[in-house]
């Protein structure tokens, strides 16, 4: 949750990519994983080297419209 990324002075940690993402990363290299579908915004599944990603809350930098799918950056919606 983005709560539990919070930091003291009220900006985000930087969160990394576990073992789980490199997993994922291990299963498509194989050639039995082909997407992963997430509901994170925290673009870990691409840092730990997911090539195919489809992210249905958008990430950090964009939010995605659920009904249309359009993708704004954040700047459009927390102005």
């Amino acid at each position: 949750t983005i709560e539990g990324l919070r930091r003291p002075d009220g900006g985000l940690r930087e969160a990394s990519p576990n073992p789980a993402h490199a997993a994922l990363v291990d299963l498509e290299k194989m050639g039995k994983l082909q997407t992963v579908i997430t509901q994170n915004i925290d673009s870990l599944h691409q840092r730990a080297g997911s090539g195919r990603v489809i992210e249905i809350h958008g990430t950090m930098a964009t939010a995605s419209c659920m009904d249309s799918g359009l993708q704004v950056p954040q700047s459009e919606i927390l102005r």
